[in-house]
């Protein structure tokens, strides 16, 4: 996992001149979605949520594929979507902070529907999805 995000951290280190790592740090403290950078590592973090509300026993990074090569904003609202509709019965309506980052999220992608997503944006999408000690919502996350 490290190994990961040193790779992610060198290819935006040099291909854009900035520091990836420095980028989810802003965003981690931020804590709100108002830019493509954060939608993308918070939209990681509300499908990680959503996706371990599965009742699957063995659960693996393969129910991650419906995200994987999206392209677009408006598939990838499809599929999240597709996740609240799959696991509504286990979120409750309690969860505010949940709540607001999944209006702000939708919010963000309602405006942006034609957007292209980018590889800055699935790096981050992949930042904050594999996050999960990090998660904003680990206190809600099924035992």
């Amino acid at each position: 996992m490290l190994d990961a995000y040193k790779k992610l951290d060198i290819y935006f280190e040099t291909k854009k001149g900035g520091n990836f790592m420095e980028t989810v740090k802003r965003i981690r403290g931020e804590g709100k979605i108002h830019d493509s950078a954060s939608f993308s590592y918070f939209a990681g973090q509300i499908v990680y949520y959503l996706l371990q509300l599965s009742e699957t026993k063995n659960k693996t990074h393969s129910l991650l594929e419906p995200f994987i090569n999206i392209r677009n904003i408006s598939v990838f609202m499809i599929r999240i979507e597709e996740l609240i509709k799959a696991y509504k019965h286990n979120c409750s309506f309690e969860n505010d902070d949940i709540n607001q980052f999944i209006s702000d999220c939708w919010s963000y992608m309602s405006d942006h529907r034609g957007d292209v997503i980018t590889d800055e944006m699935r790096a981050l999408f992949y930042a904050g999805y594999f996050a999960s000690y990090e998660n904003v919502f680990k206190n809600y996350f099924k035992s």
